[in-house]
């Protein structure tokens, strides 16, 4: 939608004007305040910002790591600190209160980003909501193993660099709604213990959830990722990682858009999770070894769904297969044909690729004959198509002439007689045409006419397996 956008040729996220303040204007509107001049950013920059774009700086990182974690525990008693140390996979002694030299150290840097306000009136609260949103971030930035006491709201912020959230702890919910990640975002095995809100959130690089937890509902309705989605524990892909993640709340992928590939695997959906109107053009979503909640929905709309390939027709068969377990897991017989109907077009792709031309036939016919068996219509319809064609024959071959030495009774129902001589033929295993047309068809029929009811007759048998077995799918008939 170009809609209300500053330039309709950019994407909403683009940055199309810059201000003397380092603010900049995005396409869509919202105005960005530079992030040195966020609070919550200057705490998490105490020792130094980042200064590479791509990359972040493990070791600057610590030390910055230190001032955040020391300034928003020091509340806590020294079980607490114990307890949670034990889970981030950090020192109790990074967790204590800051010392003198360090709050020293804190002080100077607002006074440096803050000249004109006391350090005293800028610095967060441990008990302040955590407000990072409308911001700009030029450079890289790390929040790796922070602890987080509030709410936190990235909501449209902007990352022109990498972000790196991996084993961070959040104990309230977390805002990120329509905020853009130029490059890689790292959200491995970060805990979110309650809602989580992504929004129309845009990865243009990896976007890397491996092994995290959402502790009650993750909502990614309208996101975009751009590069792969990976949602899975144990593989690094470039783009977007859920392996192995855990979701505890209901999920909602509604209306996502996937580039490239993605992948769920491992992990479990203990709540109700939505993917419709999700559109995996990259790659068919992996979900092997996860637990799926019952309450589970796919979009069966083909247009949402990648091409097939030779270079994805083997892994989208495997990934069909077990997508068509899920849906006969969560009881959806319809789901789990179009998964089935899927699964068969790779099959064709991949026996094309081999040379098998006899088997890729039968795919093709099967599928344009029968949809892969689920069709109704089609088997229907060519039934009436080779009756009509069959009557259009024999109707001809007796307008000829061919039955003047025959009562004038039967000339005038030549085209009766047409039209059940071939509603006979397709349906040749009721005897019709032995019954009633075995001297007319005997008589006054050429060879021509003998292979067109040959070939109705073989015809009919084929639709007419092809429509019980599109009925019994469609209705359900076990």
């Amino acid at each position: 939608m170009s809609e209300g956008l500053r330039d309709p040729d950019l994407p909403p996220g683009a940055i199309v004007q810059t201000f003397v303040d380092d603010g900049v204007l995005r396409n869509d509107g919202v105005k960005l305040t530079p992030a040195s001049k966020n609070p919550w950013y200057v705490l998490a920059t105490v020792a130094g910002e980042q200064e590479d774009v791509p990359f972040i700086d493990d070791e600057l990182h610590a030390r910055n790591r230190r001032f955040w974690n020391g300034w928003m525990c020091r509340g806590m008693c020294d079980a607490e600190r114990l307890e949670l140390a034990k889970h981030m996979g950090l020192s109790e002694a990074e967790l204590s209160p800051l010392s003198e030299v360090e709050v020293q150290q804190l002080s100077e840097r607002f006074q440096l980003a803050f000249q004109s306000t006391p350090p005293v009136e800028v610095v967060p609260k441990a008990d302040e909501l955590i407000k990072l949103s409308s911001t700009y971030f030029p450079k890289a930035f790390s929040l790796e193993r922070c602890f987080f006491a509030e709410s936190a709201f990235f909501d449209a912020a902007h990352f022109v660099g990498a972000v790196d959230l991996s084993a961070s702890r959040f104990v309230k919910s977390v805002y990120v709604t329509n905020a853009y990640f130029s490059e890689s975002a790292f959200f491995k095995q970060v805990h979110l213990s309650r809602g989580a809100n992504f929004l129309e959130v845009h990865f243009g690089g990896k976007a890397d959830f491996n092994s995290a937890y959402f502790g009650k509902e993750a909502f990614f309705p309208k996101a975009r990722f751009k590069r792969d989605a990976d949602f899975d524990a144990a593989r690094m892909l470039e783009g977007a990682t859920f392996f192995g993640a855990h979701f505890a709340g209901s999920v909602s992928f509604q209306n996502s858009h996937f580039g490239e590939s993605v992948d769920f695997s491992n992990g479990r959906f203990n709540g109700t999770t939505d993917f419709g109107g999700a559109r995996f053009k990259g790659g068919v979503p992996k979900f092997f070894h996860r637990k799926i909640h019952q309450d589970t929905s796919f979009s069966d709309d083909p247009a949402l769904w990648p091409e097939v390939t030779p270079q994805n027709a083997e892994e989208g068969k495997r990934a069909y297969t077990r997508l068509r377990q899920v849906a006969a897991e969560i009881y959806d017989p319809d789901l789990e044909h179009f998964f089935l109907r899927q699964e068969m077009r790779c099959k064709a792709r991949i026996e094309l690729d081999k040379g098998a031309w006899f088997h890729w036939l039968l795919f093709r016919l099967y599928r344009c004959l029968a949809d892969s068996g689920i069709s109704v219509a089609r088997p229907f319809w060519l039934l009436v198509f080779f009756w009509a064609f069959g009557f259009a024959c024999f109707a001809g071959h007796f307008d000829s002439g061919v039955l003047a030495d025959l009562p004038p009774d039967i000339q005038d129902s030549r085209y009766g007689a047409a039209a059940g001589v071939s509603f006979g033929n397709l349906f040749g295993f009721l005897g019709i045409n032995r019954l009633y047309f075995t001297d007319l068809l005997r008589d006054h029929s050429p060879g021509g006419l003998q292979f067109v009811a040959g070939l109705q007759t073989v015809s009919g048998v084929v639709l007419l397996f092809f429509l019980g077995l599109g009925l019994r799918n469609r209705f359900r008939l076990k």
